[in-house]
């Protein structure tokens, strides 16, 4: 059995780039040798997730030439309206049977193998493990993981149109957060392992990363109130039938899920499910003739936006608490987002 496997994720876009960032070369060789050379050091399993299929035997040729063999590639699974890295890192975990999955990009071309080891065995008994800086900042797309809970909950959230890996960390139920500052700093001390190459120049001139000041100077975990699998398949099963047209089934499924978790103050997720009850309501109120009954939806769905929004307040809060403020920003979006959405109910 494969204990664990990496997931490179080399489908971007590379809009920054203006070419195929994974081939540019660096020292003689493409990013993304660098990238599986430094991996497989310490893994049983290497998968190359990119966006299209066309371009898997381009790079299993370039693989080839410089004598890489035993590398998976797979294709990102498409998930409608969504984007971006957050469903290849689906679709790697989908791919491998691995028991701890390490993530990383291609364009981290520097990261020590004694890093990527150290990620990997602080899960411990937590879900993730995931870098933080001193400020708050987080590296979401290098992290380690338990590829069963976090690809149930990976997937899940993409059904429900979440695109952002945060949610990864914001859905788990136990997350380490481990110091750069002190533990990843030891390990690497001029911080290779974080040169991110986003841009052409960055070939030539490397961004090295420094440490900013910030109160984040120790490894913790946090221990976040999560749902049972059994309520995750409910979600699951209200996301299917809503996009299935069922509405008034997900309606009150989403009814029933939402109530569960707002009273285990499990704010993410109660904040998911009171947004799409809201988007329910607001989908019968436009489907409906009967003006007395779009008054009611109307109103019904302002008001599951409002407790949408309460719950991401109060995630943002405990996330404040601890400092992690890259999370504070994007709880707080979500909020913001729901809070628009019952003010354009309103004006209606």
């Amino acid at each position: 059995m494969v204990k664990r496997a990496a997931i490179v994720l080399a489908g971007g876009e590379s809009r920054r780039f203006q070419r195929d960032k994974a081939l540019a070369e660096l020292f003689g060789k493409p990013l993304l040798v660098h990238a599986i050379e430094n991996v497989r050091k310490v893994v049983d399993e290497v998968i190359v997730v990119l966006n299209k299929e066309v371009r898997v035997h381009g790079y299993f040729d370039i693989l080839r030439k410089y004598s890489i063999k035993e590398v998976e590639f797979c294709v990102d699974e498409k998930f409608a309206g969504i984007r971006g890295p957050f469903p290849a890192i689906v679709t790697g975990m989908k791919h491998t049977g691995a028991s701890h999955c390490m993530v990383l990009p291609c364009d981290f071309p520097c990261i020590k193998p004694v890093l990527i080891d150290y990620l990997i065995k602080r899960i411990n008994n937590s879900k993730i493990a995931v870098p933080i800086w001193p400020n708050g900042k987080i590296e979401p797309l290098m992290l380690s993981c338990d590829r069963k809970e976090v690809a149930q909950i990976g997937k899940l959230l993409c059904n429900l149109k979440r695109w952002r890996p945060t949610d990864l960390l914001r859905g788990a139920s136990r997350v380490t957060y481990v110091s750069i500052a002190n533990d990843l700093k030891n390990l690497d001390p001029k911080l290779e392992s974080f040169v991110n190459i986003n841009y052409e120049r960055n070939l030539i001139k490397f961004p090295y990363r420094s440490i900013h000041s910030g109160s984040i100077k120790e490894t913790f975990c946090l221990n976040v109130r999560s749902p049972s699998s059994f309520t995750l398949e409910k979600l699951a099963l209200a996301s299917e039938l809503y996009h299935k047209g069922r509405i008034p089934e997900a309606l009150e499924l989403f009814t029933f899920i939402s109530q569960n978790f707002e009273e285990e103050h499990i704010n993410f997720w109660s904040g998911i499910a009171r947004e799409k009850k809201g988007e329910c309501f607001f989908d019968l109120r436009d489907l409906c003739l009967d003006t007395t009954k779009k008054e009611t939806y109307n109103k019904e769905g302002s008001a599951s936006f409002e407790r949408a929004a309460q719950n991401y307040r109060s995630e943002s809060r405990f996330y404040e608490k601890h400092g992690i403020r890259f999370l504070v920003k994007h709880a707080r979006m979500d909020e913001e987002r729901c809070r628009r959405r019952r003010v354009s109910a309103i004006s209606k």
